[in-house]
């Protein structure tokens, strides 16, 4: 393949990446003897027209987002072109790393480091909702980090015009590890749900790890919508602690708990650094606190104090005056002292000592049901609802009354069930399909009166692929189902699947569809059916 010399008037030098958007390119501005990057895509490349327009503009939206900010923290657009297929966006060259590699270098921040990157993006981000735009993708592989340590947001090209029509409510779009629980959902975001990103962030550079981690995508949205990150008290300790409620404030799941602006996240942010900038200088600059002249006690002046009053009470309170001088029978029961009645000292006669607590029997099999509650907690979260359902058997068999047990046990058993009903549904319909049997291919989509449009749309579409094909083929891996259940009584289900059929007309087998399949369902009674089906072809 040649190598591209040139993109518009500009010399190419090098390729920096490669992305899901296409190429990016060090390149020479001969004009003004100036490195710029050079982000393109081919839209060629998008399999249909529908993809090649919403690519387009995508990317566009990226270059009229940024081309309108001008922030320190934030890569400049100089110039965007059109050739044919390609769109170029000629920006800023930050000669440096992303975070993503600094991080997965294993390099470990200082907590001032830390502060002093999430001020830098938090500023820069509060500048860019200031003007209306919202990034909606800032996750550490979006922030160039220069020579110099200055962090750079770069990656617009999700970002969503607050007055835009162009994303619509439901579509998800971002990287899911930094993405709110709003956003996970598919439901409306605004400037929050940056916030969020940024706290995710946060905890990522304190910690050296993500608070939501998980083996597969599910398990991570699962985590993000539904848990609670581990406390960074429990993983780092010690100085930590004063960044714990901005954290916590920051990964709120409900965006009305979460930081409103920017602004008030920098604000606390800037706070914790004030105390750690002290605390450090005493740590490491031993040499001049032993030279500092000493304070005056700080407790002297309320000591003395104390002293005359004593003192006082020593000469002139009788009462006080024979509890000093008695001998060590005084220190026993209230009810049993004698206090002259002219001390003027009163005590209530009817004041009890309280016992003395009695020490908690020990269960044996304590420890052994916490460890099994834990990993059987664990396992209903990742959907390993079968060794969930194990773990919580075990604890019942130790302690019959364990009633958070039963409640998991209970779920558990539910969750298979429910899955063992939808993938028979699934296998049904593959069934249907390949029968060419219409009415069980339609009978899950629920009564036709409740969900009249999704019922008559389904019904058109099945009558017209039978009435063209013939010898159906319709193949699904039932191990690649992902179920994510709302509840108990709401599920999304996504699953691969491939059709191939005999076109009637012209006799060769052909590929109908391959792609992925999701439905979203409900239980009605034992059974499940579906209000809401999507194609996504490959």
């Amino acid at each position: 393949m040649k190598k591209l010399e040139t993109i518009g008037k500009y010399k190419v030098i090098d390729i920096l990446g490669k992305g899901a958007m296409g190429i990016v390119y060090r390149a020479l501005d001969p004009d003004i003897n100036r490195e710029v990057a050079i982000k393109t895509i081919r839209f060629d490349t998008v399999i249909d027209e529908t993809g090649k327009n919403e690519t387009l503009k995508r990317f566009m939206r990226e270059a009229q987002a940024v081309g309108k900010l001008e922030h320190p923290n934030i890569a400049t657009i100089y110039d965007v072109s059109r050739e044919q297929d390609q769109t170029n966006i000629v920006m800023q060259l930050i000669d440096g790393k992303s975070l993503k590699d600094i991080i997965e270098s294993g390099k470990k921040f200082t907590v001032p480091e830390v502060l002093s990157l999430m001020e830098s993006l938090a500023e820069a981000l509060g500048y860019a909702h200031e003007q209306g735009i919202v990034h909606r993708d800032v996750k550490p592989a979006n922030i160039l980090v220069d020579k110099k340590g200055k962090p750079h947001l770069v990656d617009f090209g999700v970002a969503r015009l607050e007055k835009s029509t162009m994303t619509s409510v439901g579509a998800i779009v971002g990287t899911p590890s930094y993405m709110a629980p709003e956003q996970v959902m598919g439901k409306k975001v605004d400037a929050r749900a940056d916030i969020f990103s940024l706290g995710v962030i946060l905890y990522e550079c304190l910690t050296q790890r993500r608070p939501f981690e998980g083996d597969h995508i599910t398990t991570v949205v699962y985590k993000i919508a539904h848990e609670e990150p581990p406390a960074l008290s429990d993983l780092e300790g010690g100085i930590s602690e004063f960044l714990e409620p901005v954290v916590k404030k920051a990964l709120a799941k409900r965006p009305e708990d979460r930081y409103q602006t920017c602004d008030e996240f920098f604000n606390d942010l800037h706070k914790c650094s004030l105390p750690l900038s002290a605390v450090e200088t005493m740590v490491l600059d031993t040499q001049k606190i032993e030279k500092k002249k000493p304070g005056k006690p700080r407790y002297l002046v309320p000591a003395l104090i104390l002293l005359v009053v004593l003192a006082g009470a020593y000469f002139f309170i009788p009462g006080v005056k024979q509890l000093f001088r008695s001998s060590p029978e005084v220190i026993q029961p209230l009810e049993a002292r004698i206090i002259p009645e002219e001390s003027g000292i009163l005590e209530s006669r009817s004041f009890q000592y309280p016992p003395k607590p009695v020490a908690k029997k020990i269960d044996p099999n304590a420890a052994r049901i916490a460890q099994l509650l834990s990993a059987g907690k664990r396992s209903y979260a990742e959907g390993e609802y079968e060794r969930c359902r194990q773990n919580m058997n075990e604890i019942l068999s130790l302690s019959d009354g364990h009633n958070e047990a039963r409640q998991y046990l209970n779920r558990a058993n539910s969750a298979i069930a429910s899955i063992r009903e939808i993938k028979r549904i699934i296998e049904q319909e593959k069934w249907a399909e390949e029968e060419k049997e219409m009415g069980l291919l339609l009978s899950f989509l629920g009564d036709k009166n409740s969900n009249r449009q999704l019922y008559q749309r389904r019904e058109a579409e099945a009558r017209n692929f039978f009435n063209t094909y013939d010898n159906i083929s319709a193949e699904v891996d039932i191990n690649k189902v992902n179920i994510i259940f709302d509840g108990l009584n709401n599920a999304t289900v996504m699953f691969p699947k491939r059709i191939t059929a005999v076109n009637q007309r012209t006799g060769r087998r052909e590929e109908c569809f391959m792609g992925e399949i999701i439905w979203k369902m409900k239980k009605q009674g034992n059974s499940w059916i579906i209000i809401d089906y999507r194609k996504e072809s490959n």
